[in-house]
């Protein structure tokens, strides 16, 4: 059921949040996948219709248009909008129980969500011992490997946790799910040294401004934000800023004062950018669904996979987990994961203008990963050797299919 009430929740230069709109916007989405009854779908018109009213209606109380909210809320309000209310997905409810009565039956709930108030505090400690220690852990292996150890004994028993529930870490309710997704991220050694790395940039940009702050790498659904105790700040960055260069850091440290608009420029092209939905993505994968989602709307990740297999792998290729992503992205349509072997789709793709040979052109690549590994040279990671590449020219549709992909990110950059 769609929200019924929308509040701004903060701006940054001239865009607006606008809080309930991505979630009601990722509900939409997963009711379309599996289809409406035909008794649902006026109520469902009316919810959509009412939903998009409300967004209108708040940015007309604030002043701005819809095309002026924060890339996330746009995009979730642009889908909405543009969506096709005349003709929706109507699935066959089947036939009825043998032993039914005139009395409704009830649908389905989704299982409920596993909340523990613990874990985020425990993230919250870690960041305080990662700034605090920042020198400590640069310098000293042992203590890396320690710290790293801890966060790899947490993200464990929260598994084991959800695993005695007779569920998964899908399971674990928002501020959770993304506390895990970040301990689980981090605590592997490679992005455990990045992150390290990234927090010595964010002192650095602090120093050179003359704040009095800390600075959180942490996974949150908005890109960043920052609280004030007197003359003390917290800045509260999305882990996406991982790899993000100097001046990035530079510029976000300095959004504070207000509407920066060549920081905020800086800021959010940084964040439209490939690292960051290469992050992202791998944050979102860390997450173990008990019922990965490979049925889209549009499209089947196991037809797809079916046929890529068949056609470049011989069908030798062993078939990973399958799942659509929960977002739109504008720069990546695919993630691999080498420690779940599983596979993540950009929901971007699962549309009807989009043709069977996109999907499978990015599942080939993904598979491509899964064949080719990651190499690591002078500490720099190579996903794409030159042999990655020849093979993923072999693709048969390979030219028609970039060009496609690149007009859908233009497209979705555009939206942001």
């Amino acid at each position: 059921m769609l929200p019924c009430s929308l509040k701004t929740d903060a701006a940054v230069g001239s865009s607006v949040y606008v809080t309930g709109l991505v979630r009601a916007s990722n509900l939409v989405r997963k009711r379309l996948q599996h289809g409406l009854e035909a008794r649902e779908v006026e109520s469902f018109q009316r919810q959509v219709q009412r939903t998009v009213q409300q967004v209108e209606k708040l940015c007309s109380q604030n002043g701005v248009t819809p095309g002026a909210l924060y890339s996330p809320s746009r995009n979730a309000y642009k889908f909405l909008k543009n969506l096709d209310l005349r003709n929706l997905p109507v699935r066959d409810p089947g036939p009825p129980p043998a032993n039914a009565t005139c009395a409704a039956v009830p649908l389905k709930t989704a299982p409920p969500r596993i909340s523990l108030t613990n874990v985020v505090r425990s993230t919250e400690r870690f960041h305080q011992i990662l700034w605090r220690d920042l020198d400590e852990h640069l310098s000293d292996s042992v203590l890396r490997g320690v710290t790293r150890e801890m966060l790899e004994i947490y993200a464990r028993d929260l598994e084991d946790l959800c695993q005695k529930k007779d569920t998964t870490t899908g399971a674990l309710a928002q501020p959770s799910r993304l506390a895990y997704a970040w301990m689980k991220f981090v605590s592997e050694e490679q992005n455990f040294d990045a992150h390290l790395a990234a927090l010595a940039r964010a002192r650095e940009g602090l120093s050179t401004s003359g704040l009095k702050a800390a600075v959180q790498l942490t996974n949150m659904r908005s890109i960043w934000r920052y609280n004030r105790e007197g003359d003390t700040y917290l800045f509260k960055v999305h882990e996406g800023f991982l790899h993000a260069p100097p001046e990035v850091w530079t510029s976000l440290l300095k959004l504070r004062v207000g509407d920066c608009r060549s920081d905020n420029a800086r800021v959010r092209e940084y964040a439209h950018s490939e690292p960051f939905c290469e992050v992202t993505f791998a944050l979102e994968s860390m997450i173990e669904e008990a019922h990965p989602r490979a049925k889209g709307r549009i499209h089947d990740l196991d037809s797809s996979f079916q046929r890529v297999n068949q056609e470049y792998f011989g069908g030798t290729m062993k078939k990973p987990v399958l799942t659509w992503n929960n977002v739109i992205t504008a720069r990546k349509f695919g993630h691999y994961d080498g420690m779940r072997d599983s596979i993540m789709i950009s929901i971007s793709l699962d549309q009807e203008s989009v043709p069977e040979f996109v999907v499978d052109s990015v599942m080939h690549h993904e598979l491509l990963h899964k064949k080719h590994g990651t190499m690591f040279v002078q500490g720099k990671r190579i996903s794409h050797s030159p042999e990655f590449r020849k093979d993923e020219r072999l693709f048969l549709h390979y030219g028609e299919a970039e060009r496609i992909i690149s007009a859908i990110a233009r497209r979705n950059r555009a939206k942001r």
